[in-house]
C-alpha cells in the first residue's frame, strides 16, 4: 500500500526502535494476561532465587570463575526481573526484594572489588528493559537513579556509555516529567562535552568522556524519539544546540541521522502552542531560528555569509556556497519535512483495530501529526525551505540535482504539483532520462529512491539495481562515480580521461622505449621509469635497467 511505501523511506534506527518497543509492550502485555502459578513462583523464590543471588557474590578464590559467574547473572537478570516481577524487587509490606539486591550486587561489586566490564555492559544493555517491567514508580527511586546517571550515563567505557544512549528515549519515557526534565542538562553536558576540562574536546585518554563519533551517531539516531518527550522551551534550550553540533559534525553518517531531527524539532515547537507552553509568536521566531541556521550553515558561503550580515539578505539567488555535501544535506532535510506531512495523512487512514492498537504501543516521531503540526510545517516548507532548495536545480554538481528531484518526489502531492515545482522536476527528469537512456527504469527506481533498494513493480519485492543507476542514484555515499549532466561528456569523448595503460604507453613513447616480449613478470618488475632512481642501486636517472633471464647483462635503453 501507499502507507507502507512511505513508511519505508524512513530511517532504518527509526522502525528499530518501534520495533524494539512494540516487542517489550508485547512481552509485558502477554506476561499480564498470562502470568505464571502462585505455587511455582513460590518454588522459584524458596529454591532456584537465593542460588542465582549468590551468583552476583560468589567467591570461588578465583577471580576468573567470580568474574565468569557475575556475567552469567548478568545475562540472565532481565528473564528472572520478567518472571518474578515488580515484587520480586520489592516487597509488597516494603522490604527490599532479592533482585534488587542481586542488582546493587552486581552493579557496585562486593568489597570494593571492580566491577568486570562485561557485567556492566550487559547490565547497561537491558537498564531499559528491567526499566519497563519494574514500572515508572521504582526506578523513580533515588537510588535507582543514582546508579543509572553515575554508574552508566557517565561510564568511561565506551561500550557501556554506548549501550545506555541507545535505550536512552525508551528509559526516559518512563520517568515522571519533573524527573525526566532533571537528566536534559545531564544529556546536554554530556554530549556536548562541557564537564571536559582543557580547549581541545578530542577524545584521548586522558578525555574519555568525550564521546567517540559512534556514540554521537547513536546520539542522533535518538533525538527524534528524546525531543518528543520534553517541553519546546526544554528543547530549545538544550537539545538544539546538539542538533546544531551534529549537523557541523567531521563524519558524514553523523549528519545524514541527525537530519531527520529537524522535522520533530518544528513539530515541538509547533506541539509547543497547542499545550499552551509557549505562545504562537515564541514558535515563529524559534522557528525561523532553526531555518535561517540552516541557510547560513548548509547554503550561504563564509563571503556570502559576509555580505548577508551586513545587508540582510544573500547576495545571490543561487546559493553555491559550502561544500556540496552540505547542499545534499538541505535537499534530505526538506525530504524529511515532506515525508512527515506525507505520513501524517496516512496515519489517519488506518483501516483495522490492530493496526490502531499497534500504533499507540510506541508513538511514532513521524506520525500522527496535529492539525496545527501539520499547518506549521507546511507553511515553513513552502515558505522558507523549498524556494533555497528550488534554487538548487542548475547546481554545478550532479549529485545534489539528484538529491534535490528524490526530494521533490517525496513531497505532498499538492505541492509536488506546484507550477514551480512540477518545472523543476520535469526538467531534472529529463536530464536524468537523458543521462540514464531508460526513462522507464527511472521512474520505477525513483519512486524507491530512499530506499538503498529498488520496488519492482511486479513482484512486489526490493531488487538490486544495474551497477551504473547504483553509483548515480546513491548520491550520499557515492561521489565521484557520477557524471555531469549538463555538460553530458562521456569518458570515451573526454580527452582528460585516459587509463592507466594509456598513461604507461605514453611514458614508453616519451622515452623512446618498447616493451620486450622476452621479459617475464619478475623482469618486468625490475623495470625503473626514468627520472626515479632505484633505492639501493646505482642506476642512473636518466636510464632504465632490465634485469633479462636469458644473459643476465645489463642492457641500456
Amino acid at each position: 500500500s501507499a502507507m507502507e511505501k512511505l513508511h519505508t523511506l524512513l530511517p532504518i534506527f527509526v522502525q528499530t526502535y518501534q520495533y524494539n518497543t512494540a516487542n517489550i509492550a508485547a512481552i509485558l502485555r502477554h506476561r499480564a494476561l498470562h502470568p505464571p502459578s502462585a505455587k511455582d513462583i513460590k518454588a522459584v523464590e524458596q529454591h532456584l532465587i537465593p542460588q542465582f543471588v549468590h551468583l552476583a557474590n560468589v567467591n570461588s578464590g578465583d577471580d576468573n570463575i567470580n568474574a565468569e559467574m557475575c556475567v552469567y547473572c548478568a545475562y540472565s537478570f532481565p528473564a528472572v526481573v520478567l518472571l518474578l516481577g515488580k515484587d520480586g524487587w520489592k516487597k509488597p509490606n516494603g522490604e527490599t526484594g532479592p533482585l534488587k539486591e542481586c542488582f546493587f550486587l552486581l552493579i557496585n561489586g562486593t568489597n570494593g572489588d571492580v566491577v568486570p566490564l562485561p557485567v556492566k555492559r550487559c547490565l547497561a544493555s537491558s537498564l531499559h528493559t528491567v526499566a519497563h517491567i519494574l514500572g515508572s514508580s521504582m526506578i523513580s527511586e533515588s537510588d535507582f537513579l543514582k546508579v543509572f546517571e553515575e554508574q552508566f550515563l557517565r561510564d568511561e567505557d565506551e561500550t557501556v556509555r554506548l549501550n545506555v544512549i541507545r535505550n536512552l528515549a525508551s528509559f526516559l519515557s518512563l520517568l515522571p516529567g519533573n524527573v525526566r526534565k532533571s537528566y536534559l542538562p545531564i544529556i546536554h553536558e554530556i554530549v556536548m562535552g562541557d564537564a571536559v576540562l582543557g580547549a581541545s574536546k578530542r577524545r584521548s585518554v586522558t578525555n574519555p568522556a568525550i564521546l567517540n563519533w559512534r556514540q554521537r551517531d547513536v546520539v542522533a539516531q535518538s533525538l527524534p524519539h528524546i525531543i518528543l518527550l520534553f517541553p519546546a522551551l526544554d528543547v530549545h534550550a538544550y537539545l538544539w544546540p546538539i542538533i546544531q553540533m551534529l549537523l557541523k559534525d567531521s563524519v558524514s553518517l553523523v549528519r545524514e541521522d541527525v537530519e531527520w531531527s529537524i522535522p520533530i524539532l518544528l513539530r515541538n515547537y509547533a506541539n509547543g502552542v497547542v499545550e499552551r507552553d509557549v505562545e504562537d509568536a515564541w514558535c515563529n521566531d524559534a522557528s525561523s531560528e532553526v531555518t535561517e541556521w540552516l541557510n547560513q550553515t548548509l547554503l550561504v558561503s563564509e563571503e556570502e555569509g559576509k555580505m548577508t550580515s551586513k545587508r540582510g539578505y544573500p547576495s545571490s539567488r543561487y546559493y553555491s556556497g559550502g561544500s556540496f555535501s552540505k547542499r545534499q544535506g538541505f535537499c534530505r532535510i526538506c525530504a524529511a519535512i515532506a515525508l512527515a506531512l506525507q505520513l501524517a495523512h496516512q496515519e489517519h487512514e488506518m483501516k483495522t483495530n490492530e493496526e490502531k492498537e499497534k500504533a499507540t504501543m510506541s508513538k511514532n516521531p513521524f506520525c500522527d501529526l496535529s492539525i496545527e503540526e501539520y499547518k506549521h510545517l507546511k507553511q515553513l516548507l513552502i515558505s522558507e525551505m523549498l524556494p533555497r532548495a528550488l534554487s538548487m536545480k542548475d547546481d554545478r554538481v550532479t549529485n545534489v540535482r539528484l538529491t534535490l528531484v528524490k526530494s521533490l518526489r517525496v513531497m505532498p502531492e499538492d505541492i509536488r504539483n506546484m507550477r514551480h515545482v512540477s518545472t523543476v522536476v520535469r526538467t531534472l527528469e529529463e536530464e536524468a532520462h537523458t543521462w540514464e537512456g531508460d526513462g522507464d527504469y527511472f521512474d520505477e527506481t525513483m519512486e524507491m529512491a530512499s530506499t538503498g533498494g529498488y520496488y519492482n513493480n511486479n513482484s512486489n519485492t526490493t531488487t538490486a539495481a544495474p551497477q551504473h543507476v547504483k553509483n548515480a542514484n546513491d548520491s550520499s555515499r557515492y561521489v565521484g562515480g557520477t557524471a555531469n549532466i549538463k555538460n553530458r561528456v562521456s569518458s570515451e569523448q573526454n580527452p582528460a580521461s585516459i587509463t592507466v595503460k594509456g598513461i604507461e604507453a605514453k611514458q614508453q613513447k616519451q622515452s623512446g622505449t618498447k616493451e620486450n616480449p622476452n621479459l617475464g613478470e619478475r623482469d618486468k618488475s625490475e623495470i625503473v621509469p626514468s627520472g626515479i632512481k632505484k633505492e639501493g642501486s646505482n642506476v642512473s636517472s636518466e636510464k632504465r635497467v632490465v634485469r633479462n633471464k636469458e644473459d643476465r647483462s645489463m642492457a641500456s635503453i
